[in-house]
This record gives C-alpha cells, sequence and structure tokens, in this order.
C-alpha cells in the first residue's frame, strides 16, 4: 500500500533571492576580501511566526573573537518586501532604518552602507589593529 502524500507542490523557485541570500552573497565577497583577519557571517531567526530577522555581522578572529553587527534586515516570511533595513554601525540619534519595497531598493540601500565611509573606516581600523 502507497502512502498518501497530503504536502502539495514544494517544488522551490529560485527566481527571487532571500534577503538572508543576498548577505550571504556580500559576506562571501568581504571574506575573501579579507582573508583570515575578519570573518563576516549572517545570522538568521525567527522574529515572529510570519517574519525574519537577518543580521550580517563580523568576527575578528585575533582580537578575541572580537564581534560587530553591520547590517539587520527584518522582512515578511512570503514575498520578503517590503522590508526593514538597518545600519548598525550607525551611532545617531536618529533612527537609521530605511524600509525597502524591492530586491533592487535593498541591493542599493545595502550597497549604500557597506560602501559607507563609517563602514569602510571601521573595517580599516580593525585590519590595522590585526596586522
Amino acid at each position: 500500500m502507497v502512502t498518501p502524500d497530503y504536502w502539495g507542490d514544494l517544488q522551490v523557485t529560485t527566481e527571487q533571492l532571500t534577503p538572508a541570500q543576498i548577505l550571504k552573497e556580500q559576506a562571501s565577497v568581504l571574506n575573501e576580501k579579507v582573508g583570515r583577519h575578519i570573518r563576516a557571517s549572517v545570522m538568521t531567526s525567527g522574529l515572529t511566526k510570519q517574519q525574519f530577522r537577518s543580521t550580517l555581522a563580523i568576527t575578528v578572529p585575533a582580537l578575541d573573537r572580537y564581534h560587530l553587527d553591520i547590517v539587520t534586515v527584518i522582512y515578511p516570511l512570503k514575498d520578503y518586501y517590503p522590508l526593514a533595513l538597518s545600519d548598525d554601525l550607525d551611532e545617531s540619534d536618529e533612527l537609521s532604518e530605511v524600509n525597502c519595497h524591492s530586491e533592487q531598493d535593498f541591493r542599493d540601500e545595502l550597497h549604500q552602507i557597506l560602501s559607507s565611509k563609517r563602514t569602510t573606516d571601521t573595517l580599516k581600523s580593525l585590519l590595522s589593529l590585526t596586522a
């Protein structure tokens, strides 16, 4: 007797990258650029039943595994957008969160944060401490 399948079609399409996958791409790029001195990674967790939080962070092994969050995204389980992107290095009193309504919006805003003077100066300082 064959057990019936009640689960429906569970074929995963790869047409749209998740926000976490986009962050992982950038973590991989940074890891290739800086070698073993700084390690970038992405942690994802459920925020609610219908929302996820993914954070791109760095760890500096030579500095007692110093850990620093760079950006965080909060996005819905379905369709991923709109999402909220936060610059975790921004220490101003202003809310450093921006809403992105598409993958391209997200990529554009992420590019601005990761290539900003604040982010690059932070990474350069950490790299100089490991030299």
